[in-house]
């Protein structure tokens, strides 16, 4: 599944395949993975949040739900709350 992830801190777009049985907490983590290479901080994947709307929070009801489950399609734009995206 190929996503485009935003950051509405940075307006920065990032992109990932993930695999179509992959949970929210793996595309967290990946997403994590690809904004600690390209920041001198690391980010934890509790650290990112996702968002269709920019305000309401993308969540799990259970830690295997996969992505598909959650209505996330591929080619599909997401965002990342710049008050959340990262903390310090």
């Amino acid at each position: 599944m190929k996503l485009r992830i935003r950051s509405t801190a940075t307006k920065e777009t990032i992109r990932v395949d993930a695999p179509d049985a992959s949970s929210l907490f793996d595309l967290k983590s990946l997403i994590a993975s690809k904004l600690s290479s390209s920041s001198s901080a690391p980010t934890l994947p509790g650290a990112v949040r996702l968002s269709l709307n920019r305000t309401d929070e993308i969540m799990a009801s259970s830690p295997g739900e996969s992505l598909t489950t959650l209505g996330l399609t591929s080619g599909t734009s997401y965002s990342t709350p710049s008050n959340l995206a990262k903390k310090p």
